[in-house]
């Protein structure tokens, strides 16, 4: 994550919102350092960003977010 605020990796992110809790959110598919790939869910809370959850990516996640790298080199 540090990498990709420093705009040296590439991250796939879209807004998101827990109905549960009202909670503005953000997801983000990005690789880490070893090249795996996982999924970042933030809280947003201006100013602040909390990190909330990190997981990898399911096998169709996976296949979507190398698609969108081939598309986005």
């Amino acid at each position: 994550m540090r990498r990709w605020l420093a705009g040296q990796r590439r991250a796939w992110g879209q807004p998101a919102h827990d109905p549960a809790t009202g909670w503005q959110m953000y997801l983000l598919w990005i690789r880490t350092d070893e090249g795996q790939i996982v999924q970042v869910t933030g809280r947003i809370a201006p100013p602040d960003f909390y990190i909330v959850d990190v997981r990898p990516l399911t096998a169709a996640e996976t296949a979507e977010f190398t698609q969108w790298e081939a598309r986005n080199d």
